[in-house]
């Protein structure tokens, strides 16, 4: 077979396809940064979001969802999110959706337009993967083809292991019983469950019975996720929180379990959390985070970005401690130190021979009679004047005087070695 020599005619019509088809890509582009009286866009475009799944899950708390569009009504509300995933136009539009997603998401100046067309190229690819025919290679294309996943060496690993897993899964459980069991978990007010650390979990996380061992799946606010089953609409739900991490191109994922641990004072040493201690942890970690975000919110919300992010840093090492307290009398900051060197804070950990002594002396702190006798005045305190309930009151002691004690005992060992001029021994560099 021989391909035959385009007419002069056909090269013609080809050329002035691709002009209208530019010039319509180009005006649905202007459409997307063309803005009303609030500021707020007439059409929005969407993509693959930040590029990052984990992130893209605080996005649909929104009723955001990736690939789809909506406008703005005369009355100045949205329509709900239309997908356009699995349409003819997913090149065109998504092309657009990529640069939209990556001036909105990134902190990148908006005035390198051509940068921006040259990296969405690439993102617009990976999109060609998202179609169902395609079920369980997307997260393989995009960790592959999306130019956001270089330097991300361990995330890039994990989407094609997650690639590797749906395409198994969709082969022994069907997406129509996924579907289905979904639809009945949204009907019934069930949620998704934390299955993110185990395959099996992926296999069983819709089969009803078997999904109940699991704990509920956590977002970074603290709350529990519900299951999304319809792919081609989604309406708006509108919080505050996340679209002020939006608007401050904040928006950061659900925690890292791996990068968690506890020390274990039977074993002696530090271990990864179980799975209830770690939903609590999400749990108790999200909404600390969210409600110090809603009780200064129009201060934050005047804020610059990197303002808002110094702000947001401390709010997320507080919760951590928080919710490090809320699975465990010892949290990260009994094993941690910070000293000053060159005029700058540097944090250490205590050498492991060291922890087991902190925590010796740290109870011994904590079981004295003048901290027995504090602990009453202050519950009482804080129920009286503070308007605690009990259960809040003794939570908000205990953790105030815990603290007391780490640092009590961490100073006691820091104090013995200087003394015997062994510094060194002490501390280790985090």
């Amino acid at each position: 077979y021989k391909l035959s020599p385009l007419t002069e005619q056909q090269r013609t019509d080809l050329l002035y396809k691709g002009i209208i088809g530019t010039a319509l890509m180009s005006t649905v582009f202007l459409l997307t940064q063309l803005k009303g009286d609030d500021d707020e866009p007439i059409l929005e475009i969407t993509a693959n979001g930040t590029g990052d799944y984990a992130k893209n899950y605080a996005l649909q708390e929104t009723g955001w969802q990736p690939y789809s569009v909506r406008f703005k009504l005369p009355n100045g509300e949205y329509t709900g999110w239309m997908s356009y995933q699995y349409s003819p136009l997913v090149a065109a539009l998504g092309y657009v959706g990529n640069i939209n997603d990556l001036m909105k998401y990134t902190d990148v100046d908006e005035e390198t337009i051509i940068s921006l067309m040259t990296t969405s190229a690439g993102m617009t690819t990976a999109s060609f993967f998202q179609g169902t025919f395609l079920t369980g290679l997307d997260d393989f294309a995009s960790a592959v083809l999306d130019p956001r996943s270089v330097g991300k060496g361990q995330q890039v690993m994990e989407k094609i292991l997650n690639a590797g897993v749906s395409a198994a899964r969709a082969v022994l459980i069907p997406n129509l019983f996924s579907q289905v069991s979904q639809s009945v978990q949204k009907i019934t007010n069930d949620y998704k469950k934390e299955t993110r650390e185990t395959i099996m979990g992926k296999f069983l996380q819709d089969v009803p019975y078997a999904r109940d061992i699991y704990f509920n799946k956590i977002n970074i606010l603290g709350d529990p996720i519900s299951p999304d089953t319809d792919k081609f609409y989604s309406a708006n739900k509108p919080n505050k929180v996340i679209d002020l991490l939006i608007e401050k191109k904040k928006v950061f994922g659900a925690i890292n379990r791996k990068a968690e641990q506890i020390y274990d004072i039977t074993l002696g040493k530090q271990r990864a959390l179980t799975d209830e201690e770690f939903f609590e942890y999400s749990k108790e970690k999200g909404q600390f985070i969210k409600n110090a975000l809603l009780k200064d919110y129009d201060k934050f919300s005047k804020m610059t970005s990197s303002e808002f992010g110094k702000e947001l840093a401390t709010i997320k090492k507080k919760a951590t401690e928080s919710a490090r307290y809320e699975i465990s009398d010892m949290g990260s900051d009994l094993t941690e130190i910070v000293r000053y060197i060159g005029g700058e804070p540097k944090t250490f950990e205590l050498a492991p021979e060291n922890v087991a002594q902190a925590v010796k002396i740290a109870s011994e702190y904590k079981n004295t009679p003048a901290m027995v006798a504090l602990r009453k005045q202050q519950v009482e305190a804080y129920v009286k004047v503070g308007k605690l309930s009990k259960q809040e009151a003794e939570k908000k002691s205990s953790m105030q005087i815990n603290r007391n004690a780490n640092k009590y005992a961490k100073n006691m060992i820091w104090l013995k070695h200087i003394e015997a001029k062994k510094p060194q021994d002490v501390l280790e560099p985090k």
